[in-house]
């Protein structure tokens, strides 16, 4: 049984980076550490109403019209003040930034009233380009969605805080995924999504001996039924907090507390919480010794290094290329054909121009393949680079704003090509080595094999 423990301890310890990989854990990480900043992230309460809050919370699916109040408070509020602190402090209380240079200027009884009626003056004119402003928050959701195949828009409650030996933490336990629309003059976020665990925030409990299993959370399960779980497996009787009260901002250092405890705020913001479940799964993996099968890898890479150079005299005449590629390119190309293989290389070395030649031939031999890639960009250059072949690829990315026909649109694009051709073309490959080169290299190999056996011999 010693045994067994010490060997399980030091695949954990071997496998533990590819494990937190997956976790993508950032150094600011809105899912363990939520900050407002009223440009990405914005507490309901104070921004909406605490109604809008109790909204999110309560009713399962929702679609809630929005309606700033806070900008329209602070105008009320610096109109009837005449103290410059008070003015600084509303600022701060109300998320707007207030440069060190206005600062000044409201401090000095000369200039005070021409600066606050400044930030008057600014302040109405933020809140009549409302609409404007959220109109480039969804395009700055949408484009992120598009870029990372991450729907990352979501509301967040249960807040919790807590100090461990490695992190700070301050984030919400459970999100939702929300949609924002613009209809006609009205702002609204609309879900029929249901609540979600923070993953990443459930794996970093774990580690501290606070433990929740994210399994016995059923689909259908209300509010109230996950808030209930959760605080049965924390062994906590009741929560006495009002969720739907003003969020409270915690910077780095305020956490203190070594005892998990309850916060309150809603939050609308963009979370990227998934990871813990692609980590547990590959935790299995990683336990039932599955691991080493999966990645099945010969120790000895000169078997690697061997087989390409026997594919390359030999059979380099099978190897079809829609992409100009030098030698080196050549190798890894053959290479992931008849083996498992990774393509390394800083930007400008050709990888993508492998790639499409890897697809080419996956094709041409009436294969499949799945190409996957976190960020659209590159996928976007893949395509380009597929040419007049792309219509065989079909490329999917997760989008909760595709349309249907965009979908469809490649589909249709394929049928067409296809049912209008007259045939497809001779395969033209050509030789990576001609033989010719083949017989130079064999002389050249025997030449300093002569060379190194004359060094020896004098």
């Amino acid at each position: 049984m010693t045994g067994i423990q010490s060997e399980s301890k030091k695949s954990d310890k071997k496998y533990t980076r590819l494990l937190n990989n997956l976790l993508d854990i950032k150094g600011r990480d809105q899912n363990l550490h939520t900050k407002v900043n009223n440009i990405d992230s914005f507490d309901m309460t104070t921004k909406f109403s605490k109604t809008i809050s109790n909204k999110i919370i309560n009713q399962k699916q929702f679609t809630i019209t929005l309606n700033e109040i806070d900008i329209l408070d602070l105008i009320t509020k610096v109109k009837t003040t005449d103290s410059p602190e008070i003015i600084i402090d509303l600022y701060a209380k109300y998320k707007e930034k207030l440069f060190n240079t206005k600062k000044i200027l409201l401090m000095d009884p000369k200039t005070f009233l021409s600066t606050k009626n400044e930030l008057l003056e600014s302040l109405e004119e933020k809140r009549q380009k409302e609409k404007t402003r959220w109109k480039q928050y969804r395009r700055k959701v949408l484009d992120s969605n598009i870029q990372e195949n991450i729907w990352p828009l979501h509301v967040a409650t249960l807040f919790i805080s807590l100090k461990t030996p490695t992190k700070e933490l301050y984030a919400p336990l459970l999100l939702k995924e929300v949609q924002l629309n613009i209809q006609d003059e009205d702002i609204q976020i609309k879900s029929e999504d249901t609540w979600k665990i923070n993953e990443k925030l459930i794996f970093m409990l774990s580690e501290a001996g606070l433990p929740i299993n994210s399994d016995i959370f059923q689909q259908d399960d209300e509010f109230s039924d996950l808030l209930n779980k959760i605080l049965h497996q924390l062994n906590i009787d009741e929560m006495s907090i009002d969720l739907s009260a003003e969020f409270i901002e915690k910077k780095a250092g305020d956490v203190k507390n070594k005892n998990l405890l309850f916060h309150p705020g809603v939050i609308l913001g963009m979370f990227k919480p998934s990871g813990g479940q692609l980590r547990k799964v590959m935790q299995k993996i990683i336990e039932n010794d599955e691991i080493d099968e999966i990645l099945d890898v010969e120790p000895n890479k000169n078997i690697y290094k061997e087989n390409v150079e026997t594919f390359v005299t030999g059979r380099s005449g099978e190897i079809l290329r829609i992409q100009p590629s030098n030698f080196s390119q050549d190798k890894a190309l053959i290479s992931s054909l008849i083996q498992d293989t990774i393509i390394w290389g800083p930007p400008g070395t050709g990888k993508s121009q492998v790639i499409a030649n890897i697809i080419a031939n996956v094709l041409a031999n009436n294969n499949k393949a799945i190409v996957m890639s976190q960020k659209k960009a590159a996928l976007d250059v893949l395509k380009k680079r597929l040419g007049k072949i792309a219509p065989f690829a079909l490329f999917l990315l997760n989008d909760n704003k595709m349309d249907k026909t965009e979908f469809y649109k490649p589909l249709q694009k394929f049928i067409q090509m296809v049912e209008n051709s007259s045939g497809f073309g001779q395969r033209q490959n050509r030789e990576i080595i001609s033989k010719t080169e083949q017989k130079m290299l064999e002389i050249i190999s025997r030449t300093k094999k002569m060379k190194h056996f004359i060094h020896q011999f004098h």
